[in-house]
């Protein structure tokens, strides 16, 4: 952010220094100066505050501090420094209003308004804050440079006057102010941070006017936009309360009238707003995204529903809405509560209805759920692109297949291959995010023979197309039949091979592939006839024996099978191909 002569009087040309000392090219230093020169600054304070003097350059492994007491009104500092180039700063030193930071260096010096804890509002600046400094001060070796150094206010004073015609306002008026400087770098006087200025305005008197003052230390605008054409930067708030108790707000944007304020190169901005007597809706505007990549992984005219409430976490209405790549339109369109409130919101995919805050789906397998997070917004701080997306995620497990088989001809075929375990319904708390899975759905269709014979398996490997989505943390096995030999009554079934994804269970937003591993037995060879037996010596002592590890599943119809999991890619695409099994 750049200043635009916001602040009041440039300082580093507003530091009046005066040369008093002569040097005496033919005086030699005492050996105790040798290379050395003396550097004599006198600071002169002129509003009796606590000031802080540091002196930067080549001969000093850190900066030279000194500080002058509030109750004198001047002040010197006396000392001898290696000879090379110094640069002075005197700024105020109160941290009950600003502090001083980044004094490592001169050019990294910056005055930052103290914002109080837990508050995202800025304070006025109530007291001044002074600032003098002086870059390129050169000392020689034996030489003296004296100057003097009296800061000057820095601050900008922004009057605000209300004129609230037809209003019938009960007590004080909020007012908050976008785009206004939190910090400025002190050498180079660039706006660095900006925040939102708050300011109290008194009951409005019998000609329905009032006004206030507010210290700052200027305005910021975006470096891409040019003040003098652009709007939409500086947004002004009102809130009160009506003689009939209820509260109200009314938003204007006052960016043109702070740039011709600040044009003018006054060291009071003015503005003047004027509340009218009907205060038009302000429509709220959604933005949106995808956090991962799955099912649907883009919006293009998708309906969505938006849960609304006004406390967090506490929906008590469903709005209705169509999602594209970057943004919701709201079907009718909403607004933001006319009295400055926060709406807060939270999306959900599919449509559904909602019912105390929470939703109902059907699962087949092939169901993406998606959920948004939590934003709120008000006519003050509307939704926002970049901070306040309501971003998605996906809430159940994504699960592909792959079978591998060792041992055996590529005659073999997988004849089908079903999930069990998946949930018949699962109940969304939009509040809490929490996935209550209820019933049992049934086997899933991973694959079904559509008629061919089933699926070939080609040099040991397949990969099973579709894919099965189910709630987190489900306990899982599967179902599978292979065909041997052409013949249905020859298949292998294979029944309740469990799904083991580790501590915990799959995880919602991600993706797994589920592995199936047969292995065939070879046909074993006739073992020849055994040798005769030499005597046997005697035996050792046993070793106590190991614990043995955890056997691996026995053989079912003669063939070794194994599932294994393992995290992966989310597949996406529009269907995942699954549907309800009636089997048995």
């Amino acid at each position: 952010m750049r200043l635009n002569n916001l602040v009041a009087k440039p300082f580093l040309l507003a530091a009046a220094f005066v040369l008093l000392a002569a040097c005496h090219d033919d005086d030699k230093p005492e050996p105790e100066h040798e290379g050395e020169g003396q550097l004599i600054v006198t600071v002169e304070n002129p509003g009796a505050q606590v000031l802080a003097l540091r002196i930067f350059g080549d001969g000093l492994t850190e900066p030279l501090e000194s500080r002058f007491d509030a109750a004198n009104a001047t002040g010197k500092l006396d000392k001898w420094l290696p000879a090379g180039q110094y640069d002075a700063l005197l700024t105020t030193d109160d941290p009950e209003a600003v502090t001083i930071d980044g004094t490592n260096g001169f050019a990294t010096a910056t005055a930052t308004v103290r914002v109080p804890e837990g508050s995202t509002i800025m304070p006025a600046l109530d007291t001044p804050v002074y600032v003098a400094s002086r870059s390129g001060i050169s000392l020689a070796e034996g030489k003296t440079n004296e100057l003097t150094l009296k800061p000057e206010d820095i601050r900008k004073i922004l009057r605000l006057t209300v004129t609230a015609p037809g209003r019938q306002i009960a007590g004080s008026l909020d007012a908050t102010l976008q785009g206004i400087a939190k910090a400025v770098n002190l050498a180079t006087e660039e706006i660095t941070t900006s925040a939102t200025l708050g300011m109290l305005l008194p009951t409005p008197d019998a000609q329905k006017v009032c006004s206030t003052t507010a210290g700052i230390l200027g305005v910021a605008w975006p470096e891409d936009v040019d003040p003098g054409t652009s709007s939409d930067t500086h947004l002004l708030t009102l809130s009160w309360q009506g003689t009939d108790g209820k509260k109200q707000t009314y938003s204007e944007d006052v960016s043109s009238q702070l740039y011709r304020a600040t044009e003018a190169d006054t060291d009071t901005l003015d503005l003047a707003i004027t509340i009218p007597e009907e205060i038009a809706k302000v429509a709220i505007h959604l933005y949106t995204g995808i956090r991962t990549r799955a099912i649907v992984d883009v919006f293009d005219g998708t309906p969505v529903n938006i849960a609304a409430g006004n406390t967090a976490g506490q929906y008590s209405d469903s709005w209705e809405g169509e999602a594209t790549d970057n943004e919701i339109i709201l079907s009718p369109e909403r607004y933001y509560p006319v009295d400055g409130s926060s709406v807060y919101l939270r999306g959900y995919y599919p449509a559904a209805p909602l019912n105390n805050g929470k939703v109902e789906y059907i699962l087949t397998g092939q169901e993406d759920l998606m959920l948004s997070v939590e934003q709120n917004g008000s006519i003050a701080e509307q939704f926002d692109a970049v901070k306040t997306p309501l971003t998605y995620r996906h809430l159940l497990s994504q699960l592909n297949f792959t079978l591998k088989l060792k041992g055996s001809t590529d005659s073999y075929r997988i004849r089908s291959v079903h999930i069990n375990g998946l949930a018949s319904t699962a109940i969304v708390d939009l509040g809490s995010e929490a996935i209550e899975p209820v019933g049992n759905a049934g086997p899933i269709v991973v694959y079904t023979d559509p008629g061919t014979g089933g699926f070939p398996i080609t040099n040991g490997t397949v990969t099973l197309p579709g894919y099965v989505l189910v709630q987190p943390e489900a306990t899982l096995t599967l179902d599978l039949v292979l065909n041997v030999d052409g013949n249905p009554a020859n298949d292998k079934t294979f029944k309740d091979l469990p799904v083991k994804f580790g501590t915990g269970g799959s995880e919602s937003g991600s993706a797994y592939e589920v592995e199936i591993s047969l292995e065939v037995p070879d046909t074993p060879d006739i073992p020849d006839e055994p040798d005769n037996p030499d005597t046997p010596d005697e035996p050792d002592n046993p070793d106590i024996p190991d614990v043995p590890d955890t056997p691996d599943p026995e053989p079912e119809n003669n063939i070794k099978v194994t599932v294994t999991v393992k995290v992966t890619d989310w597949n996406p695409g529009d269907q995942g191909g699954v549907t309800v099994d009636p089997y048995k």
